[in-house]
């Protein structure tokens, strides 16, 4: 969908991580130049209509190109699926019948087909935009809130499953990836803690994919009395190497705070990371406010794999 982005709201595109380091010199070196193609872009769009193809859209994620066709084999799959999703959220004290996931999943099916966004390389898959989409057509609250949209698949996910009485709204640093926009989002280019928005938070659901830390997200999160919460890329401190980003102290590191190292490295694409947790402040009983679940591998069933590790919260 071609829309011009509005923004509420400038600041630096950068958000600071009290907890750990990562040097990466070239990152400034590529926004700019990233930032420099994409004006290029829309002045040839804009006023000499020619259309450029981004290149990334050609590699398809398997997601959409690998896929079964036997009717006697796609009901199985929908039947397991379903009643994994019935498993999940019922740990949440979520309540709902298979028929529910029935249709949900069905509606989930046809939109993510039609996602304009085929590479999904840094973003959620298959699997996690499943358990996310189905939280919120579940829970049907007044608002989403969506912290870290990166090129935007997962606003779509979202957006095109809202009600007609549902607002959403998508909080980044930095939009410059951002391939895919909505009339129906309302967009700010700031840190969604900077922001006095003004809603009844318990009646919204906040997703962060923001790799900004978990705990300090959760802190914000109660503090507003959000009842429903999605933590993407929470990752242990046994698996941090595979997060370019991690939101240091993860959730799971926060529930296994006595064997989480104070200080610790890490190495990724061969770039030396380190972690300094001796400062860190921890008030145990905050993980005790909500019911915490981790959505399961579920790539027998669709044959995807999870795209990250992502929780769920209800308030208890």
């Amino acid at each position: 969908m071609k829309l011009k982005l509005k923004i509420y709201k400038k600041e630096k595109h950068f958000t600071k991580s009290n907890y750990w380091n990562f040097v990466n010199k070239k990152e400034y070196a590529h926004d700019f130049f990233f930032v420099v193609k994409k004006f290029i872009k829309i002045i040839l769009q804009k006023y000499f209509k020619i259309k450029i193809q981004n290149i990334s859209n050609k590699q398809f994620d398997q997601s959409f190109v690998s896929y079964p066709n036997n009717n006697k084999i796609i009901k199985s799959q929908t039947y397991l699926i379903c009643k994994v999703l019935n498993s999940f959220f019922s740990k949440l004290n979520l309540n709902y019948t298979n028929t529910d996931y029935f249709k949900i999943f069905n509606i989930y099916k046809k939109i993510f087909k039609n996602s304009e966004i085929k590479n999904l390389e840094g973003g959620i898959g298959f699997n996690n935009g499943l358990f996310i989409f189905t939280f919120n057509k579940l829970l049907n609250k007044k608002y989403f809130i969506e912290s870290g949209s990166y090129r935007g698949f997962s606003s779509y996910l979202i957006s095109s499953g809202l009600n007609k009485s549902q607002k959403m709204f998508c909080f980044d640093i930095n939009f410059s990836k951002l391939e895919w926009t909505s009339k129906k989002i309302r967009y700010f280019d700031q840190d969604i803690e900077n922001v006095n928005l003004k809603i009844n938070w318990s009646d919204a659901i906040i997703f962060y994919d923001d790799h900004y830390s978990h705990y300090d997200r959760l802190l914000f999160s109660i503090k507003k009395k959000v009842k429903y919460l999605i933590f993407d890329d929470d990752v242990s401190h046994i698996n941090i190497h595979s997060d370019g980003i991690p939101p240091i102290p993860t959730l799971k590191m926060l529930h296994d705070w006595k064997n989480v190292p104070k200080k610790f490295k890490w190495t990724f694409n061969n770039q030396l990371c380190f972690a300094n947790l001796d400062k860190f402040e921890y008030n145990l009983r905050i993980i005790n406010f909500y019911h915490y679940n981790n959505i399961p591998d579920i790539f027998e069933i669709t044959g995807f794999r999870n795209s990250s590790s992502t929780s769920f919260l209800t308030l208890k």
